[in-house]
């Protein structure tokens, strides 16, 4: 399940650095093709991610990993647009936030 989450981050870090080398600033908009659900099924795990379009500076994400039938992980995202460049920011099992 790390393994997933890690991947995912290094996607979008790898989007954000391809668009900061296309362009001075990258813009949310064009983190279009994030939005939407994802979903994966692996090792006995139902992992899923729902993102919001790019609105008023931010994107607004979600995550769940349900196994057996149960919820074991859960996560709140977003990500936004400040004056110095785009910002992930994550709250694993809603705990305070992390910014990346």
């Amino acid at each position: 399940m790390r393994v997933c989450r890690v991947a995912a981050l290094m996607v979008l870090a790898s989007a954000v650095l391809t668009l900061t080398a296309q362009e001075s600033a990258p813009r949310i908009t064009d983190l279009n093709w994030l939005a939407g659900s994802w979903q994966t099924h692996q090792d006995n795990m139902d992992i899923e991610e729902h993102w919001t379009l790019p609105v008023g500076g931010t994107m607004i994400g979600m995550g769940r990993t349900v196994a057996k039938g149960k919820t074991v992980f859960f996560e709140y995202l977003r990500i936004e647009a400040r004056t110095d460049g785009l910002y992930y920011v994550a709250q694993p099992k809603g705990r305070p936030p992390t910014e990346f």
